[in-house]
C-alpha cells in the first residue's frame, strides 16, 4: 500500500490503453466518463493494489500450470466494432503460448480456477470482497456453456464454487503467498510509469 500511495502522492497515474477505439467515439460520452472513472480508482492505493493483486494471482498460478510468457496490461477501454460497445477494465493478463492439450473435465477445471483465483486472492489476502471479480465469473460462464453437453458434468457455480474452493487451498501456501506479493508490487510498478 506504501508504494501505491507514494506513486499518487507524486503525481504519477496510469496510462490507459485504448488502441483500436476510433477518435469519434474517444471524444464522446460514456468514453470520457469511463476514462474519468479510471483515473479517480486508481488515484485509490488500496484500488491499486487490489488491481495488482488480483492479476498477480492469475498470473502465477498460469505459470505454475506451464503457461509462460503471461504478459501484464494496466487499464484499457477497448471497443468491441461489430455491437459498438466500450469495455473499461482495470488491468488483465494476457496468457503467452501454451502447450496443446486435450479439453477434457481436469482442463476445464484447471482454467476455471485460473479465473476465479483472483477474486479469493483479494479475500484472502487484503480482506477484500471484489464486486469486479464478477466479470471473471461471466467470462467463465460463457465459455462453459459453450462447451459440449458431455463435459458439462456439473452446473456453473457449483464448478465455479468448487474452483474458487481448490484457489484458496493452493493460496494458502506460503511461498505461493510471497510469490503473488512480489509479482504485485512489480505490477504496481509497471502501473505508474
Amino acid at each position: 500500500m506504501e508504494l501505491a500511495s507514494s506513486f499518487i502522492k507524486a503525481g504519477k497515474t496510469p496510462t490507459i490503453e485504448t488502441v483500436g477505439v476510433p477518435f469519434s467515439v474517444r471524444s464522446k460520452q460514456p468514453f470520457k466518463n469511463y476514462r474519468l472513472k479510471i483515473f479517480e480508482l486508481f488515484a485509490k492505493p488500496e484500488y491499486a493494489v487490489g488491481i495488482c493483486l488480483h492479476e498477480a494471482a492469475h498470473a502465477i498460478l498460469l505459470e505454475e500450470a506451464g503457461v509462460l510468457n503471461c504478459r501484464f496490461f494496466g487499464p484499457a477501454i477497448q471497443y468491441d466494432r461489430v455491437n459498438r460497445t466500450l469495455f473499461p477494465s482495470g488491468a488483465r493478463i494476457e496468457p503467452g503460448k501454451e502447450r496443446d492439450r486435450k479439453v477434457d473435465e481436469a482442463l476445464i477445471f484447471e482454467r476455471t480456477t485460473q479465473l476465479a483465483v483472483g477474486g479469493v486472492a483479494l479475500q484472502k489476502y487484503a480482506g477484500i470482497t471484489e464486486v469486479s471479480d464478477d466479470q471473471d465469473y461471466k467470462d467463465f460462464a460463457r465459455k462453459y456453456a459453450t462447451m459440449p453437453a458431455a463435459l458439462r458434468k456439473e452446473e456453473p457455480n457449483v464448478l465455479w464454487k468448487r474452483a474458487q474452493l481448490n484457489a484458496g487451498t493452493w493460496l494458502d501456501k506460503p511461498e505461493t503467498k510471497q510469490k503473488i506479493l512480489a509479482r504485485a508490487q512489480g505490477y504496481l510498478q509497471l502501473l505508474y510509469p
